[in-house]
């Protein structure tokens, strides 16, 4: 049985918001067409997006717009 791959876009980043630091993850299983967004609170704890995303910049652009809408406190 072959074990698939992960794919880490290259769009994933350290941020900064409202002080604190968080972890955008975009990432995809390898043979798979969709991208799977993932944001990580400087305690550790993730919060990963039930829709998958058919670009790497929309699975970007949905956590800006998280970031933007709820601020740090949406992610603690």
């Amino acid at each position: 049985m072959d074990i698939p791959s992960f794919v880490s876009s290259d769009l994933s980043q350290s941020v900064s918001v409202d002080g604190s630091g968080f972890e955008i993850c975009i990432h995809r299983t390898s043979g798979q067409e969709y991208w799977t967004l993932e944001v990580i609170n400087y305690k550790g704890k993730s919060f990963v997006w039930d829709d998958p995303f058919g670009t790497e910049k929309a699975a970007l652009n949905a956590a800006l717009v998280a970031f933007e809408k709820l601020g740090a406190a949406g992610f603690i």
